[in-house]
């Protein structure tokens, strides 16, 4: 992320305990990182524009079931939202019910994943 916000003019914030944000424009980390730097007011949630939740699936089941709600309570009424995730299992189908408005749902199939067609047409 941080190499090709360079190119984009784009500051990066990977979370660590007990680090600062200010003046970055993308941050990534765990729920539990996230809230705990939202909780600290390290960063301000009135200035998330976009939250994305990758690897919902994997989130859920690694126990961040709480964090998550958390962010979502705290993030502010329009922000934009995506959740990403390779399976919707019932508890990732509860957060979109029931944190998101008028959610687009994109399918792709499974053979249309694999990293050789991005390979192949980048060559």
């Amino acid at each position: 992320m941080q190499a090709l916000g360079e190119y984009l003019d784009v500051k990066v914030h990977a979370c660590v305990g007990g680090t600062s944000v200010h003046g970055v424009h993308v941050v990534v980390g765990t729920p539990d990182l996230v809230v705990g730097i939202l909780r600290r007011h390290f960063l301000c949630a009135d200035y998330i524009k976009m939250f994305v939740l990758d690897e919902a699936d994997e989130m859920l089941t690694r126990g961040f079931k709480d964090q998550i709600h958390d962010i979502f309570r705290k993030l502010p009424a329009n922000v934009q939202v995506g959740v990403v995730s390779a399976t919707m299992p019932p508890e990732a189908l509860e957060i979109i019910r029931k944190f998101m408005n008028q959610p687009v749902r994109i399918l792709v199939k499974h053979d249309e994943l694999t990293l050789e067609h991005i390979i192949r047409d980048t060559r």
